[in-house]
């Protein structure tokens, strides 16, 4: 299997961002569920993966300020996984996914 460059990963990892954030709180129930439970849900599994954060910090790509950053949005995104919270009106109206969109937002803003 041939590996991705460093700048095609970090073009994924920045899609992969790009499916959560406030954003969502405006959105339709059909939105959140894609964005979030197709898109971010999918894609976080490669492009937040430890594997992939190492490559793209040690490219130069994301900084080691954001790198934990990125560690917490998957962990805290992985965590709500299978409870009551995996749901699109979860993504509006709760502390803990609020947490999740607004970390979303910190590291795009510091990675663009």
């Amino acid at each position: 299997m041939e590996t991705i460059s460093n700048a095609k990963l970090f073009e994924f990892f920045m899609e992969t961002i790009g499916h959560c954030g406030i954003f969502l709180l405006d959105a339709g129930t059909e939105d959140i569920a894609w964005h979030v439970f197709e898109e971010f849900d999918g894609e976080s599994i490669t492009f937040l993966h430890e594997d992939s954060l190492k490559r793209l910090l040690d490219g130069g790509y994301i900084s080691a300020e954001v790198y934990p950053l990125c560690q917490l949005l998957n962990k805290k995104f992985r965590d709500l996984e299978g409870t009551s919270f995996w749901n699109p009106e979860a993504v509006r109206s709760t502390r803990e996914w609020n947490e999740i969109l607004f970390l979303a937002d910190e590291i795009k803003s510091m990675v663009k």
